[in-house]
């Protein structure tokens, strides 16, 4: 029993040294990045936006309407089942929130592209000597115009959908969508020969490109008007190679 007192004092010793080494340098704990933590905030939308008055973007032009508006009433007047009004801006003392309309139809297709594109590329990944798939595949633009949209604007727009297309490449796509102006009636105040003549223009300034090697733009499927007329919707993708009318043209 003598013997066993020398080994209860080293080790009482050890457990004082330990407590005292303890003290003098903390165990240091790195902290959290915020970002390891921050989850992505959801959209505010509709009935959630707290604001009383916000600046609006127009649809058409891209440009904020200059007359601020309440929520409530921009939702009294857009269609529920096919928008949502998301605030895009905050805001703060000096300038009123920002919100746009958000076309549901056109975000479900573009989150379903989002995630067609991950599962091909996770399937690429995991084929190892998978092909690539296309440059521009999943790349979806809209492209909302009026019936009574001027010539300039309209012209200006296609200029845009034609860069994006081209500039995206093979499998690109760009989504039209025609619809009434509010104020302007039905249709818009368009009849059925000026409607056709907007949707031929279209598509001709969209397809009708000079021959090239390596893609050409064509329409995806037919022409689909909805709710009598008043709205049209079609859209145009890029495919490989020179299109049917290449050589035609180089005639």
């Amino acid at each position: 029993m003598a013997a066993l007192a020398p080994l209860r004092l080293s080790a009482a010793l050890g457990r004082r040294s330990l407590l005292a080494s303890s003290s003098r340098q903390p165990l240091a704990v790195r902290p959290l990045h915020a970002s390891a933590v921050r989850l992505a905030a959801p959209p505010i939308r509709d009935h959630a936006i707290r604001a009383r008055l916000v600046r609006l973007v127009d649809p058409d032009t891209g440009s904020l309407h200059e007359q601020p508006q309440s929520p409530a009433s921009i939702l009294r007047s857009i269609d529920p089942t096919r928008y949502w009004l998301q605030q895009v801006s905050a805001g703060d003392d000096e300038t009123l929130p920002i919100c746009r309309l958000v076309d549901k139809k056109a975000e479900f297709d573009k989150e379903k592209a989002r995630r067609a594109e991950k599962k091909l590329a996770a399937a690429g990944g995991a084929a190892g000597d998978a092909a690539p798939t296309a440059k521009g595949a999943g790349a979806i633009k809209e492209l909302v115009l009026t019936w009574s949209a001027t010539p300039h604007d309209v012209q200006h727009r296609l200029q845009q959908a034609r860069q994006h297309l081209h500039r995206k490449g093979i499998g690109a796509r760009v989504d039209v969508k025609i619809i009434s102006k509010t104020g302007k009636g039905v249709r818009g105040g368009s009849t059925a020969a000026s409607r056709a003549e907007l949707l031929a223009h279209i598509a001709a300034f969209l397809c009708d490109e000079p021959p090239s090697e390596t893609l050409h733009v064509r329409r995806k499927g037919e022409v689909e008007m909805l709710r009598n007329e008043s709205q049209a919707t079609v859209s145009f993708e890029t495919a490989k190679g020179r299109g049917p009318g290449a050589a035609a043209t180089e005639e």
